[in-house]
């Protein structure tokens, strides 16, 4: 059997407005007042430290709210810091793209 492995979530955020909002919704949640120093890339980073629900809670609003903010992970407590880019789209394949030109094509005969 699988031991499962725990996952830290980190989010940075790159404003004002965003950290006060992730400011008071980490007080509200529970996740503490203060920030955390993480190593990305040699480089230290203060972080708020949260679960997985809450950065996709973050993402929903960043829909609606002007925010902007980067999200770290952390395999277990001593992995390696990596950003996460879940939020961001992909670029379409060419195999999409070329689809959508042809269904395009016939649409507009």
């Amino acid at each position: 059997m699988k031991k499962k492995v725990a996952y830290q979530w980190f989010v940075e955020h790159l404003d004002t407005f965003t950290n006060d909002v992730i400011s008071a919704a980490a007080k509200h949640l529970g996740f503490g007042s203060e920030t955390v120093e993480i190593i990305f890339k040699k480089r230290p980073l203060q972080v708020w430290e949260v679960d997985s629900r809450f950065i996709a809670r973050l993402q929903k609003t960043k829909k609606s709210f002007p925010l902007d903010f980067k999200v770290y992970v952390r395999r277990g407590n001593d992995g390696v810091v990596q950003e996460w880019k879940f939020h961001t789209q992909k670029k379409p394949s060419r195999k999409v793209v070329k689809a959508t030109q042809k269904l395009e094509d016939i649409k507009n005969k």
